[in-house]
């Protein structure tokens, strides 16, 4: 090096030694080789493509001289599937070093939802059931809830999604099964109609008529609601309804009178027995009250025709002219050709005085009741009858005997006739016991009277009277 100090400091490669000389020449002592190594060189390393994608590519790190790679692989460039961070490490003698570093991302592919159902996926319409399971994913209904309530037919999935693609879950596959379609039922004619005749409903389709029948159609006679029922494995469906009205023929009422249908004038019988139809005299009510001759009946009437009751034909007579009442002497007398004759005097009745004639004893008012054949009866004007004279006969004519009695008396009546007759009355002219005097000598029973004075007259073609003495 040309130094000629004793030593020498080396740090560069070659032979040394050391020359000696003098006058008588030189000489190399020995010689020493100086080998200087290098230090490693590091590696640069680079990436062919994308250093973050996608599990399942892959990326090509390339530029390893000499050295190893992190991953322990010699090669001078690798395929990297996995995330991490790559680099060269190049070693001699003197140490290693390393390259530079390439960064890799390697994302996950997205992971698929398992959904199930919480119960049957085959169902009526109107029902529904749950899915269950979106685990961070898209329901195909847009939904992105962890479950779903779904009534719908159809396939069921959900999408999980990410910078690496999407992925379906498993398929759910929905049923639902439609609820019976009810059919429309139509008549071929009027719902109302006259027993005897039809009307045919018409439109069933794979349903049942409630009559029980499944064909499409029916010929109804009688009266109700008719309708078809559609069944299916979700239940049952009924049509809308018919009603159909039989009408029978009008039932002919049966009427009756309550009393007499030949009666007087002024008197009347209740009809009885209308059912529901129209009186011949045009009433509708269930009875009527009649005072006019005539044929009367009831007439029903619908839609089916007519029918007519019995027949009840009602007399009224007319009223006989009211009788009159005439007076000779002490004799009243009234219109003959009635059939019966009741005499009254001051309006109570005078028993036995039952003929057209009567011999008057006491003032006051008269009237006689008549009756002609059909049993009419009429009443007389009041006639006021004061008494011509009044003859006191003697006991030569009439002698009443015992008197005074207690249960009976006799009437002894030389002069008896045919029309006589015996009257006893009261003091105060009221008249207690009257009958005809049938012999000349005729008894009568007094026990019923009480005790006290009466009058008992004798009347025949003229007035006899004596005191009557009665003791119980």
């Amino acid at each position: 090096t040309g130094a000629t100090s004793s030593s020498i400091n080396v740090s560069n490669p070659g032979v040394y030694f050391v020359t000696s000389t003098n006058a008588c020449g030189s000489v190399n002592s020995n010689q020493i080789n100086i080998s200087v190594l290098p230090p490693p060189s590091a590696s640069n390393i680079s990436a062919n493509g994308n250093t973050t994608f996608c599990a399942g590519n892959s990326v090509v790190l390339s530029g390893n001289v000499g050295g190893t790679w992190s991953n322990g692989s010699s090669n001078a460039a690798v395929t990297v599937t996995s995330s991490g961070t790559y680099f060269v490490t190049n070693s001699n003698s003197c140490g290693s070093v390393s390259s530079n570093q390439i960064n890799v991302t390697v994302n996950p592919l997205p992971i698929a939802s398992s959904i199930t159902a919480n119960g049957n996926t085959t169902f009526c319409a109107g029902n529904s059931v749950t899915l269950n399971g979106n685990a961070g994913g898209t329901w195909n209904t847009g939904a992105t809830s962890s479950s779903i309530n779904v009534s719908n037919p159809g396939v069921y999935f959900v999408t999980n999604t990410n910078a690496c693609g999407s992925v379906n879950s498993n398929q759910i596959n929905v049923t639902v099964n439609p609820l019976p379609t009810p059919v429309t039922i139509s008549p071929g004619g009027l719902t109302t109609f006259c027993n005897g005749n039809f009307v045919v409903l018409f439109g069933n389709t794979n349903g049942t008529w409630n009559t029980g029948v499944t064909t499409s159609s029916i010929n109804v006679v009688s009266s109700g609601d008719y309708f078809v029922t559609n069944t299916n494995s979700c239940g049952t469906s009924n049509s809308n309804i018919i009603t159909v009205t039989v009408e029978n023929a009008p039932i002919a009422s049966i009427i009756q009178a309550s009393g007499n249908t030949s009666f007087c004038d002024g008197a009347s019988v209740t009809l009885t027995g209308n059912n529901n139809g129209l009186w011949s005299n045009g009433s509708a009510s269930s009875s009527i009250n009649i005072n006019t001759s005539g044929d009367y009946f009831v007439t029903n009437t619908n839609s089916c025709g007519t029918a007519t009751s019995n027949h009840i034909f009602i007399t009224v007579w007319p009223l006989p002219a009211a009788p009159i009442i005439t007076q000779v002497n002490n004799t009243l007398s009234t219109t003959t050709g009635f059939n019966t004759y009741q005499w009254y005097l001051n309006n109570s009745m005078l028993m036995g005085q039952t003929n057209d004639t009567i011999y008057a004893i006491n003032a006051g008012n008269y009237t006689v009741e008549a009756s002609d054949s059909n049993g009419c009866i009429v009443t007389s004007s009041v006639y006021n009858f004061v008494p011509v004279s009044l003859n006191n006969l003697t006991t030569n004519h009439v002698r009443i005997y015992p008197n005074p009695a207690s249960t009976s008396i006799n009437i002894a009546f030389p002069n008896w006739e045919k029309d006589s007759y015996y009257q006893i009355t009261n003091l105060q002219g009221q008249v207690i016991k009257t009958s005809k005097i049938n012999s000349k000598m005729q008894n009568i029973s007094i026990e019923t009277l009480a005790s006290g004075s009466y009058l008992i007259k004798i009347i025949s073609n003229e007035i006899s009277q004596s005191t009557l003495i009665i003791k119980q």
